[in-house]
């Protein structure tokens, strides 16, 4: 049986819902209070053996013995901490993260304030570079 935390913040969620506050994570419920037994909803559990978010689609009970095969879940709450009794929760769906590729930021010349302490060394490889280029085309 593994074990999951979820964050409940008031303070975030009512900036969320009031549209304050840009959302890091628009798609994903913050919860204000606690999580509606029984239901399906969908949040971000941690994993706090991997130290890992994800999101997941869940059911979740007060009572451990109600959802048989279900796991551990300890509630914590922003301004008061955990809760002294664990919550069960079923993962019925775990929404993977989009891998995104990342792409090289192309590199710029820099200018003469922000060369400080190299620019004699910069200027003489700026120098170097056109006569090599120089002596190329000839």
């Amino acid at each position: 049986m593994a074990e999951y935390e979820l964050l409940i913040d008031p303070v975030a969620s009512k900036s969320v819902k009031g549209g304050t506050a840009a959302p890091a994570k628009s798609d994903v419920n913050v919860l204000e209070t606690l999580p509606p037994e029984n239901k399906e909803i969908e949040v971000e559990l941690r994993d706090p053996r991997r130290m890992e978010s994800f999101k997941v689609r869940a059911i979740f009970s007060s009572k451990p013995e109600e959802l048989p095969g279900a796991d551990i879940l300890w509630i914590i709450r922003q301004d008061t901490g955990r809760f002294k009794e664990p919550w069960a929760v079923k993962i019925i769906e775990r929404f993977e993260d989009e891998v995104k590729e990342v792409e090289a930021i192309p590199r710029r010349k820099l200018s003469l304030g922000e060369r400080k302490g190299h620019m004699l060394s910069d200027l003489l490889k700026e120098r170097e570079s056109k006569m090599a280029e120089k002596g190329k085309n000839k």
